[in-house]
């Protein structure tokens, strides 16, 4: 693993931000990827108070040598008034978890949780042109993933949530954004689905339920949950049927990358 550059007064500075941040992982995971590119350029954890996001992100931005902020919890929205430009996708989830620093000064900001999923699961082979969609849970992160399956080529999309309305307004939103993608609000129904996705929390802590459970499923059928846990009571449901699944951690690996290229690299 390359080591990470000297620090000078010409290394460019980036920073993930949160409430706690004692948990990050991202900068031992970035750090590395920026040596191996060749850039002076360094990622460090920012433990910003709840209440002082605003002032402290615009005192960074306001830095010559500040160029790139990660937004995690409980921020996301937040960082939606502290930049200049909010691109489609953000605009769409209603939150930011990435910002950049433009050649004209201005700030842009994206939401690349998605993304990092289309881009994890492109890596292990699995694209999504052509792909029935079962998504389960509609909140931030699941809104993301709706609107970037929808992106790369899903042909339809099926949003299951407790929360019905919610449901129905992320349909709405994705069929509007991208009519060639069937998106409704429907039923937790493996039924003419070939890839299905939790995106609610359940599986965070113990005792947790599944999210949906299901008699039978076509060993085709690829089941992602994006719960940070790396064997989920979903996942352990789903095995008995002999799908190929993954975890968390194709969200999280194909984000990363996707934030190396939002910044440039």
């Amino acid at each position: 693993m390359p080591d990470i550059p000297f620090i000078d007064g010409d290394t460019r500075l980036y920073a993930i931000a949160g409430d706690p941040i004692v948990q990050t992982q991202t900068p031992q995971a970035l750090n590395p990827r920026l040596a191996a590119a060749g850039a002076n350029s360094v990622v460090v954890p920012l433990h910003v108070p709840a209440g002082r996001f605003a002032k402290v992100v615009g005192a960074l931005m306001v830095m010559p040598n500040f160029h790139g902020l990660i937004v995690t919890y409980p921020f996301k929205s937040e960082a939606l008034s502290v930049v200049h430009d909010v691109l489609p996708a953000a605009t769409h989830v209603g939150a930011i978890n990435i910002m950049r620093r433009e050649a004209d000064g201005r700030w842009s900001g994206d939401i690349l949780d998605g993304r990092g999923l289309i881009a994890g699961l492109a890596e292990a082979g699995v694209r999504l042109e052509g792909r029935r969609v079962l998504l389960i849970g509609t909140g931030g992160a699941g809104t993301a993933v709706a609107f970037a399956c929808a992106e790369a080529g899903a042909a339809a999309l099926t949003l299951v949530d407790i929360d019905t309305a919610r449901a129905s307004r992320v349909a709405a939103g994705v069929a509007a954004a991208y009519p060639a993608c069937r998106a409704a609000p429907g039923a937790a129904d493996p039924a003419g689905h070939d890839l299905i996705v939790n995106a609610t929390p359940l599986g965070m802590n113990p005792g947790d339920p599944p999210p949906a459970t299901f008699e039978a499923l076509d060993p085709k059928t690829v089941v992602v949950d994006i719960v940070p846990k790396p064997l989920t009571p979903f996942l352990r449901h789903v095995e008995r049927f002999g799908c190929r699944t993954f975890d968390f951690r194709a969200m999280a690996d194909g984000q990363r990358g996707e934030m190396m290229r939002f910044w440039g690299f």
